[in-house]
């Protein structure tokens, strides 16, 4: 055996099964012989020659590769020394010996034991027509000869009746091997038309089932009480009509597969174990549902749209990550001491201010903040500093916030503060770079462990001054 990439499949089973009973020569033929196939795929069984045989057998060979493919054919094996089964699958069976021709060899082989039978009355007419002969030479030598031939006479004449009547026995046929005029009939082996046959002589379409292409059948095909063997369909070749059944391989239909009305159970497709079109050129139809109704487990590839969210969606392993970026409504900071950005949601892992000419009244540092529903968090950042590459000046570690500017003078402020989140944690890392109208690039970077998840972020500044310029906005995925 091979695969399908050519290469040999050790370790593949091969399992012959003749699908009747067989007895030649008074040896009860083994109905199943199998084996295993060496390291080239190649296995080699001895089989009984089905040629012999005389009731048309076959066997059914089952093989099956190491990696649970299964495939089934037919064989017939001829009365040779060897054969590849290649070269003998699917062939029809061997006529056989039909059972009214082992009745005529059985007629026959009596109508010879009867003329054996006829010959030894012949042999004992000779002997007694010799010991009349004898008689007349001695009377009472002859007398006892005679009666020794009678005797011998009636002995073959008995055997001569029994042989005929076991002649006659023997050529009367089995009613069996006959076609009843009415009532059904089982009949095996292949029925011939003769050719030319036309009118009755010719089956009607509707009372044969054809060998290829489909057929129509109305009724119950009914099984035969007792029957065995290839008379009985197979359960992998038949689709039950209740209950539940597992079909393997690949099974091709002529049309749409229909699913009854009120299929419940195995009998129905489960929702969760198929995938809607629009067309075959339109669209795939993905889940859709809240956040609420999503799975609590994301599962590395799971794919849906979040309606509360208004995003797709999909699992990582850990959590849902949300594909859509979202964007806030612009702030103005034309004035005020603080302006902040809510709502951002959970699931955002990436957070953006931007900055448009912002500035304020003063020289003290502008910060970045972030924060929770609980509010925005003025303590606790880490490692949080700026450093103005152009003035060459540092603004040392602050706890309030993320500085973007630095004790300078103020003109407008232009640029974007990203802060990222470590994944199954709180906490957010920044880095930002923005630029002052009137020469400075600044490079912002740090850290601030949250009490819960962000969604806020807000733009302050550590002193007194007030805003009085520009606009900014955030956004997040």
């Amino acid at each position: 055996m091979h695969g399908q990439d050519g290469e040999p499949e050790p370790g593949a089973s091969f399992e012959f099964s003749l699908n009747r009973y067989e007895v030649y020569e008074g040896f009860v033929v083994p109905e199943r012989v199998s084996g295993i196939a060496d390291e080239t795929g190649s296995c080699v069984i001895d089989l009984w020659p089905n040629q012999l045989g005389t009731t048309e057998s076959v066997y059914d060979v089952k093989m099956r590769s190491t990696t649970g493919k299964t495939q089934r054919i037919t064989a017939s094996v001829p009365n040779e020394a060897a054969a590849f089964l290649h070269d003998i699958a699917m062939l029809p069976p061997y006529p056989g010996k039909p059972d009214f021709q082992t009745q005529m060899d059985a007629a026959i082989e009596a109508k010879q034991s009867a003329v054996a039978a006829m010959d030894t009355t012949l042999e004992a007419r000779d002997v007694t027509l010799a010991a009349r002969d004898a008689a007349q030479s001695s009377e009472d030598d002859a007398a006892a000869q005679a009666v020794i031939a009678t005797a011998q006479a009636v002995i073959a004449t008995t055997k001569a009746a029994e042989a005929a009547a076991s002649a006659v026995t023997a050529a009367t046929f089995d009613p069996a091997l006959f076609v009843p005029k009415a009532g059904g009939v089982t009949m095996t082996g292949t029925l011939a038309v003769p050719a030319g046959a036309t009118g009755s002589n010719v089956p009607r379409a509707s009372e044969v089932v054809p060998l290829a292409g489909g057929v129509t059948m109305t009724g119950t095909l009914a099984v035969p009480a007792g029957a065995t063997g290839s008379n009985v369909p197979r359960a992998s070749e038949v689709a039950l009509l209740a209950g539940d059944q597992t079909i393997n391989g690949i099974k091709t239909f002529g049309s749409s597969p229909v699913v009854p009305a009120g299929a419940t159970g195995s009998q129905a497709p489960r929702v969760s174990e198929v995938v809607g079109i629009t067309s075959a050129t339109g669209s795939a139809k993905g889940t859709s549902g809240t956040t609420a109704q999503r799975d609590a487990s994301p599962v590395a590839g799971y794919d849906r749209f979040n309606s509360t969210l208004g995003t797709k969606e999909f699992g990582n392993g850990t959590e849902w990550v949300q594909v859509k970026r979202q964007v806030s409504a612009v702030v103005a900071t034309t004035s005020g001491t603080s302006h902040v950005i809510t709502g951002i949601p959970a699931y955002a892992t990436r957070v953006e201010l931007h900055l448009d000419a912002v500035s304020t009244t003063g020289t003290q540092p502008i910060l970045v903040q972030a924060g929770t529903s609980a509010g925005v968090v003025a303590t606790g950042y880490g490692e949080a500093a700026s450093y103005d590459i152009f003035a060459g000046t540092f603004s040392g570690s602050i706890t309030a916030g993320f500085p973007i500017s630095i004790n300078l003078a103020i003109t407008t402020m232009r640029g974007t503060v990203t802060l990222f989140r470590k994944p199954g944690t709180n906490r957010w890392e920044c880095q930002g770079m923005t630029s002052r109208a009137a020469g400075g690039l600044v490079w912002t970077t740090g850290y601030i462990d949250l009490p819960g998840a962000l969604d806020r972020i807000a733009l302050s500044r550590s002193g007194a001054d007030d805003f009085d310029a520009g606009s900014v906005w955030a956004t997040w995925s």
